[in-house]
């Protein structure tokens, strides 16, 4: 895009690029009085039009800043009324996606870290608790010939299986998460 073919908003109101707001608006103040339709009805609707585009883009800081941008990169300007709204909602449900997909992407990395930095004492609790269960099904079953009770010894040694089933898994996942890493 050519420079020219850009609308030039400072030469629309008649203002210097580095004017203050309250410049802006009373050059847009003095445009809109000489040009506006019910009091100059020889002037089109399109340049009162234009003046008030030019006066909405320089009184707000943001836009302004972006509109210079513009005009010293030769880009066309767009402000957030764009006429295809089409192009804008693909555009936004493009940005939905690619923001879901880092998210998602850091939430794996999250997980992977804490499996990383957790899997092995977590494995090692496990089997610790297993092997205290099994120390007390194996004081149980010694007392039990004595009392004739073995229901305590047997939890005992369910207890033990339990956690040394989860600590497998818990070693299983950490192993996976090893090499997902590499």
């Amino acid at each position: 895009m050519l420079k020219e073919d850009i609308v030039n908003y400072y030469e629309i109101l008649g203002v210097e690029k580095n004017s203050s707001a309250l410049e802006i608006k009373k050059a847009y103040r003095e445009k809109i009085k000489k040009y506006h339709p019910d009091i100059n009805p020889n002037i089109s609707n399109d340049f009162v039009i234009k003046i008030t585009k030019a006066y909405e883009v320089l009184s707000n800081e943001n836009l302004r800043i972006r509109y210079n941008q513009s005009l010293e990169y030769n880009t066309i300007f767009a402000t957030n009324k764009t006429n295809n709204k089409e192009e804008w909602r693909k555009k936004a449900r493009e940005e939905i996606i690619k923001r879901k997909r880092e998210e998602l992407e850091l939430e794996r990395q999250f997980v992977t870290k804490i499996k990383l930095y957790l899997g092995l004492p977590m494995v090692g609790l496990f089997f610790v608790i297993g092997f205290i269960f099994i120390q007390l099904a194996y004081k149980e079953v010694s007392s039990t010939l004595v009392n004739g009770s073995i229901s305590l010894s047997l939890l005992c040694l369910l207890g033990s299986l339990l956690f040394f089933h989860i600590g497998y898994k818990a070693f299983n996942e950490f192993i996976n998460a090893v090499s997902d890493k590499s």
